[in-house]
């Protein structure tokens, strides 16, 4: 599994497309329902995240700590799912303005 982090718009899906050679079907992106599920059902969350090719997610905070309780939460639930996910990932792949960091394994 290739697991593909970057900021809102930052390529990810065309890089999915073009470098990782995959279809539509065969992405899982995260969105911030899913997010909200893994705080509930974690290993089968986990578990469908993980079945895909390739998962996208938006990196979220930055280091930057919400002021609301509620969005602090978030921010740590998906810290941990994208934890997770990395450390299971054959690549991880962080992208910034368009231009791909391979930060752990090796695009096949």
């Amino acid at each position: 599994m290739v697991f593909i982090i970057g900021g809102y718009a930052s390529g990810k899906h065309e890089f999915a497309h073009c470098k990782v050679s995959c279809n539509e079907s065969d992405i899982f992106t995260i969105t911030d329902v899913i997010v909200s599920d893994y705080e509930k059902k974690s290993d089968v969350i986990f578990d469908i995240i993980t079945s895909h090719r390739v998962v996208i997610a938006t990196e979220i905070g930055s280091g930057l700590i919400p002021m609301d309780e509620k969005d602090r939460a978030h921010r740590e639930a998906a810290g941990r799912l994208y934890q997770r996910i990395a450390k299971k990932a054959d690549c991880v792949v962080r992208m910034v303005c368009g231009i791909a960091q391979v930060i752990k394994g090796e695009l096949e």
